[in-house]
């Protein structure tokens, strides 16, 4: 459900436990690296990957991300413009 032939990198798990944040070009995206999240099911099984989107992912490599307990704050990385 996660890992694809392509590669996934910079797993972050949220402090809920249930929720994945990571990077990947192997789904598809916007750009290279893009960022995704799953969640844990009831049965403890990650749900399907989706793409966090524009303005978090760009055209350019996104990657690394860190989210806050609250959930109101995430910080990553991109070789974006600017």
């Amino acid at each position: 459900m996660i890992n694809t032939p392509g590669k996934e990198e910079s797993v972050f798990i949220h402090p809920d436990g249930k929720t994945l944040y990571f990077g990947s070009n192997g789904h598809v995206g916007m750009g290279n690296l893009d960022l995704y999240v799953s969640r844990m099911n009831d049965k403890g099984q990650w749900q399907s990957p989706v793409n966090l989107g524009y303005p978090i992912n760009s055209y350019g490599d996104d990657n690394s991300i860190l989210v806050a307990a609250s959930g109101n704050v995430a910080y990553f990385a991109s070789n974006r413009a600017g």
